[in-house]
């Protein structure tokens, strides 16, 4: 290709906004493909650190609040378990909290059918 073609190609890239194309420009790193602190590839190598960090947090306070809760919802419970065993907080205080107090509360259902069993079929028999 001569000179006329890249000057064509140049021009119809500076209207499209897109760079031209050349084995020199082709092998340039640009912004987004650079590695360097401060660039936006390097912003965005701190994104999901700090994505990650604002869900663990998320997923402790959630804990913390459906542990102040007597009877807390069953599918907030389920969501928030299943969620710290993703996020692996059962290996955290607050998790593994979380955890026993979804056995007290599993056990105490039981115990309740149990009861109410028990009930019904003593007032079946008289």
């Amino acid at each position: 290709t001569g000179p006329s073609s890249f000057n064509s190609a140049a021009a119809s890239s500076s209207t499209s906004g897109l760079r031209p194309t050349t084995p020199a420009t082709a092998a340039m790193p640009t912004a987004a493909s650079s590695s360097r602190p401060g660039t936006s590839a390097g912003k965005r190598q701190t994104q999901p650190a700090e994505a990650r960090a604002t869900m663990l947090l998320g997923a402790r306070l959630r804990s913390l609040q459906l542990l102040e809760k007597q009877a807390p919802d069953p599918a907030e419970l389920s969501h928030a378990l299943r969620r710290n065993r993703e996020m692996e907080l059962v290996k955290e205080e607050c998790g593994q909290a979380l955890l026993a107090h979804a056995h007290r509360l599993k056990m105490k259902a039981e115990d309740t059918v149990v009861a109410d069993e028990r009930a019904v079929s003593s007032h079946a028999a008289k």
